[in-house]
């Protein structure tokens, strides 16, 4: 996910000039009143190969690894924790893809989401919608519950 400072241009230069196509996008409201919008864009199968956000500074937000199999979430979500990797949103399901998945901060000091699952686009048949909402569940900051994770 690439933060843009003029979300149209940057939608621009991955449809015109890369041939990407449109998957969906998320618009809503977090807490505190801070304005997400998000437009995900892909060139395969896989529901996005990019996420265009605006709103803040221009700069890489995350990026993603699919896991093959649900244990190899688990396997490295614990390993985040047993390493003292910084979670900074726990297990989650976002409503476009339907991606299960997990962020976590970098050594760079951006953030990487690990997910497993998702859905796949078919061009011939797939409408974009705008959804209202980043999580159907879950992704919350590990703050959120002092417990959460405790062994």
């Amino acid at each position: 996910a690439l933060r843009a400072e003029d979300l149209e241009a940057s939608r621009a230069f991955f449809e015109e000039v890369l041939g990407f196509r449109l998957t969906d996008r998320i618009q809503c409201e977090l807490r505190g009143g801070f304005q997400v919008d998000v437009t995900f864009l892909h060139v395969n199968p896989r529901h996005h190969t990019v996420a265009l956000g605006q709103g803040l500074p221009k700069r890489i937000d995350h990026f993603m690894v699919q896991t093959r199999a649900l244990d190899d979430l688990g396997r490295i979500y614990d390993r985040c924790f047993d390493r003292g990797v910084r979670v900074t949103r726990t297990l989650g399901r976002h409503p476009n893809d339907r991606m299960l998945g997990f962020y976590a901060k970098t050594p760079s000091g951006f953030q990487f989401e690990c997910g497993y699952g998702g859905v796949e686009v078919d061009d011939a048949t797939w409408v974009p919608v705008t959804y209202d909402r980043i999580s159907l569940w879950g992704h919350r900051p590990p703050s959120s519950n002092v417990n959460l994770h405790v062994r």
